[in-house]
């Protein structure tokens, strides 16, 4: 009788000392710039929270490299996980209430090689670019322009021979407007999604027709050729307003060339002048762009521009020859005007002239004007840095 009380005081002794050991938990501090506390005791298990160093936490048990702790979330919860014990030391036993005088140093383990990659693995992400900060874009296409002056000489002589010949010829002059072009432009990102572009285009068009004046003794052909040629280098900002579509405007410099060609045929005689002259100036340029990826650093592009540039004062030389073996030549500016048929007819001439024009017959003499304005179709592609 006596055995069993015994044997019943040992129980419950060890049945209490079982409850206070429960109540007093293992106080685990962090040692590392951060621990990773994982829901379940595996490395690749997901985190549930990234606790940084010097937090203490509360832990309940340990199964192999792995401490089951508690702790309390940023929203108030408790919140159970695993944490590996390469990244906390032990700072005490005692109840939670009862804080320790001075604490151990940390124990230094070498972590397995595994967590301790996974670890130093996980910078927070770097957010990527919208746009890249650097492009160079090679495109080409045709443009629509005005001309002016040039279409009007060529279309005013052709008048001028019909009321001279007193026929009307069978066709028109076909005037010029259509040119091809290609370029490239190298941009760099000012701030997100607006970039300063700096570019060079080449632009040359030309058109030939030609006129059958058939009520004169012996028919008479009239040809002409109008051309014109540029290099605008373009100084621009382009800002996307949608992640695909961006507007662009800016100023251009033209090195403008233009040229014309005259030839009149009768049987087998003939004479023809040729032009050719040179001026620069500047232009205003807008509009609306379509950037379409196809790969990180790759996209295609589609540009429609409109562009403001009127120039004068044209420089060069005027050839005249004829079938008799006679040239000669005329260094001046580029004129327009009026060259009368009669004292209340007159039709508009453009020449190469070494002064303005102020003979006999002649009127409204001023500096012709070749006029670049007009629309440009771009196609090409990106590539991004």
């Amino acid at each position: 009788m006596k055995g069993k009380a015994l044997l019943l005081v040992w129980m419950c002794a060890a049945i209490t000392l079982g409850i206070l050991a429960q109540e007093a938990p293992l106080k685990l501090k962090v040692v590392t710039d951060q621990a990773n506390i994982r829901k379940e005791p595996d490395i690749g298990s997901p985190i549930v929270h990234m606790a940084p160093r010097g937090t203490v936490l509360e832990g309940q048990s340990k199964g192999g490299e792995w401490y089951r702790v508690s702790f309390i979330s940023d929203r108030g919860q408790a919140v159970e996980g695993f944490v590996h014990d390469s990244l906390v030391v032990v700072i005490s036993r005692l109840p939670e209430t009862k804080q320790p005088e001075k604490e151990p140093p940390p124990v230094e383990k070498t972590p397995p090689a595994q967590e301790q990659r996974t670890e130093t693995a996980e910078p927070p992400p770097v957010p990527s670019r919208q746009r890249p900060q650097l492009r160079l874009s090679l495109g080409g296409g045709g443009s629509y322009r005005a001309v002016g002056d040039l279409n009007t000489g060529a279309q005013g002589l052709a008048d001028y021979n019909a009321d001279v010949l007193a026929s009307p010829g069978d066709a028109a002059i076909n005037p010029l407007h259509l040119t091809w072009l290609f370029g490239a432009e190298f941009q760099g990102e000012l701030l997100p999604g607006l970039f300063l572009g700096l570019g060079l285009d080449y632009l040359r068009g030309s058109r030939e027709s030609g006129v059958f004046y058939s009520g004169s003794a012996e028919p008479v052909t009239y040809t002409t050729r109008p051309e014109i040629r540029a290099l605008p280098l373009r100084l621009s900002l382009s800002y996307f307003i949608l992640p695909r579509l961006y507007i662009k405007g800016g100023m251009e410099y033209y090195l403008a060339h233009c040229s014309y060609y005259y030839r009149l045929q009768r049987g087998e005689l003939w004479e023809e002048w040729a032009g050719e002259a040179s001026s620069q100036g500047l232009g205003l340029m807008a509009g609306l762009g379509l950037d379409m990826d196809i790969s990180p650093g790759f996209s295609f592009f589609a540009e429609l521009t409109g562009h403001l540039a009127k120039l004068r004062d044209f420089e060069g030389t005027d050839t005249y020859s004829n079938s008799q073996g006679i040239t000669s030549k005329e260094d001046g500016m580029l004129y327009i005007y009026q060259g009368h048929v009669s004292a209340q007819t007159s039709y508009p001439l453009v020449f190469i002239r070494d002064r303005k024009p102020a003979e006999a017959g002649v009127s409204d003499a001023r500096l012709a004007e070749v006029d670049f304005s007009g629309v440009a179709l771009r196609l090409g592609f990106s590539f991004r840095f």
